[in-house]
């Protein structure tokens, strides 16, 4: 019973506070942020308890399909994950929508998104992951169109639902084919199918992880999502909606493994989309637009690490991908809450906010993998994973650390060196604590999560994952980013 408590209730618990907070009057829309930080640091509370527990939980649903849950491999890992990049959020948005008259409406569906997403993380068969699966779309479609009065924002949501909807064929392909070649739809079991059916499922798992995210062909959603507040393009890009995808191929691996051509496209589909995202960051204009193409570009890192087999140095970089990446994502809503959305109004920032300056600036020094920034240590063993086996696809991806070196050089000379170039720019405030402690905390861990790619945590990561993980590193980031600069 207590298993089953720990497994639930990270589901549960913020998902009735979210409904709640949907109905709750207007007039206690004051208390709606604070009653979700509350729920969320509960549901990371929950979480920690399930890492030494390591829970199972089959609960019966349909005759020979159980929606089964479990603390084990990665689930409770990305499960702490997720709650503290909610917690953080939950925080920033208190003081972003200070006065915003819908906080209700916002949290609501933020407290249903954890609730969704907790459910995705720890499930361990294709049913439960699809039903978490079809809710987070939900709930990110109604946060990306949160202001929905605005057509082109409720035009952004609309297209990134209707994107990853057709990616999500794919999974339903998937579950269909797994149950009438194996009657299971467990993760564990897929791999055992018989070779047509093996190869379908594996192509319907590809398919709706590439959708969610942003591999191509889909990846075009992602920019147009980043018409929803900064915040929750902070959430849903750097651990949650867009990591899902990631996270649906670490739980297939014995799929992806067993079918011999799934593996290969995973790495290339990873590296292309990796280039072509990393080129088209190099030439925007706006802040958010960069950082959306950028997020398109890692999760193709983690595709190729993946596909490779890489599991230990793909999940490493998802983390640490998170810490930066969301923490870009929150000093980027600072600055757009000015009036500084595009590059060439911004410029001096580094005098006007130099709080802001110095968290994005490490942010942007992880993004480049600068040692001794965490994003520089996963990055190698990442590159370590993919060289080996595929040499081709491996050093387009050194190519592709260069160039996300260029566009995160670019991206600060603009904003931050130099003098004012705006009025905006030159009258800029400073942001207050409800901002800048979570984006301090996001700070502090891509500096420190870098000490899961260095052994012998790395050992014991991967031993806890059960996979295959880098001797070594291949020091080729750091050499295309010097090179590039």
């Amino acid at each position: 019973m207590t298993d089953t408590w720990l497994l639930w209730l990270p589901v549960l618990l913020p998902a009735l506070a979210g409904g709640l907070l949907l109905v709750l009057p207007r007039a206690l829309d004051r208390a709606a942020g604070w009653l979700l930080m509350v729920t969320a640091a509960l549901v990371l509370g929950l979480t920690l308890l399930l890492w030494p527990a390591r829970p199972v939980l089959a609960l019966p649903w349909l005759p020979g399909l159980p929606l089964t849950l479990s603390g084990l491999g990665p689930n409770a890992p990305l499960a702490v994950l997720v709650a503290v990049m909610t917690l953080l959020v939950v925080v920033y948005s208190h003081g972003f929508l200070e006065s915003h008259e819908a906080r209700g409406r916002y949290f609501g569906f933020t407290g249903l998104f954890l609730g969704a997403m907790e459910l995705l993380v720890l499930a361990d068969d294709l049913l439960a992951l699809l039903i978490g699966w079809e809710l987070v779309g939900l709930c990110s479609w109604a946060l990306i169109g949160f202001w929905y009065s605005e057509p082109k924002r409720t035009y952004a949501a609309n297209r990134a639902f209707i994107v990853t909807r057709f990616g999500d064929l794919g999974l339903y392909l998937a579950a269909i084919a797994a149950f009438a070649g194996g009657g299971s739809l467990a993760f564990a079991t897929l791999g055992e199918l018989p070779a047509p059916l093996a190869g379908l499922v594996a192509l319907g798992v590809i398919m709706a992880a590439a959708g969610k995210s942003a591999q191509l062909p889909f990846t075009g959603w992602l920019s147009g999502a980043m018409q929803g507040p900064s915040p929750v393009s902070a959430l849903l890009h750097s651990a949650t909606l867009v990591a899902a995808g990631a996270i649906l191929l670490i739980k297939a691996q014995p799929l992806i493994m067993a079918v011999p051509w799934a593996g290969p496209l995973v790495v290339w589909l990873g590296a292309i989309t990796a280039l072509t995202a990393a080129l088209i960051a190099l030439f925007q204009r706006e802040l958010k637009q960069v950082l959306a193409a950028s997020t398109a570009s890692q999760y193709g890192y983690m595709f190729a690490a993946l596909g490779a087999g890489g599991v230990a140095a793909g999940s490493a970089h998802l983390f640490n991908h998170a810490a930066f990446k969301g923490l870009l994502f929150l000093g980027a809503g600072v600055l757009i809450s000015q009036g500084l959305k595009y590059l060439h109004q911004m410029g001096g920032l580094s005098f006007t906010l130099p709080r802001t300056a110095r968290l994005m600036a490490v942010g942007l020094l992880a993004l480049a993998a600068v040692p001794p920034l965490g994003g520089f240590f996963s990055k190698e063993i990442l590159l370590e994973a993919v060289i080996k086996p595929h040499p081709a696809a491996g050093w387009l991806l050194v190519v592709v650390g260069g160039l996300t070196a260029a566009y995160a050089t670019r991206a600060w000379l603009a904003g931050f060196a130099g003098q004012a170039r705006t009025p905006a720019a030159f009258d800029a405030h400073r942001a207050g604590p409800w901002l800048w402690l979570p984006m301090a905390v996001l700070a502090l861990a891509a500096l420190l999560l870098g000490l899961i790619a260095i052994p012998p945590l790395i050992n014991a990561w991967a031993e806890w994952l059960n996979a295959e993980h880098p001797h070594g590193y291949v020091w080729t980031t750091t050499l295309a980013s010097l090179v590039l600069i």
